[in-house]
């Protein structure tokens, strides 16, 4: 159960918005400490920190991964204590070495989180993500 009074369906929907409107989009690291309760565990990363720390972690290795990394919401839904949104996402790897003449690619996505919400942030246990071949191509996904 979420911990803390629920919002309404568009207080939810703005906390969404924020977290990837600001934090994976604009990289705002700094947000997560108000988005995210400080138990809150990302099922998809286990290997990662509890709490805002984990979300800073993995947006930044992602963020440093694909250094023209974007992300938008096409669809998004609330109740009280749930938001769901459905994310189009991709980015381009930096390019390696030259001697090992491995071009960047591409890795285009898209990704379905669902968080729970209490309190105005994002509960513990509270959200997941769909996006598992990204985690585990930067060694965090389960």
């Amino acid at each position: 159960m979420p911990t803390g009074a629920p919002g309404t369906r568009e207080e939810c929907k703005e906390i969404m918005r924020k977290l990837i409107d600001e934090v994976w989009a604009k990289g705002d690291l700094d947000l997560a400490d108000e988005l995210f309760h400080p138990e809150a565990i990302c099922p998809s990363a286990p290997t990662l920190p509890v709490g805002p720390e984990g979300t800073k972690a993995i947006v930044k290795m992602v963020r440093d991964a694909f250094p023209d990394y974007w992300v938008k919401i096409d669809l998004i839904a609330a109740e009280a204590d749930r938001v769901g949104a459905a994310s189009p996402r991709a980015g381009r790897t930096r390019a390696t070495s030259s001697a090992s003449r491995r071009p960047a690619r591409r890795s285009p996505g898209r990704e379905m989180a669902i968080l729970r919400i209490g309190d105005g942030r994002s509960s513990p246990r509270g959200s997941t993500a769909t996006s598992r071949g990204l985690m585990q191509q930067l060694g965090v996904g389960g």
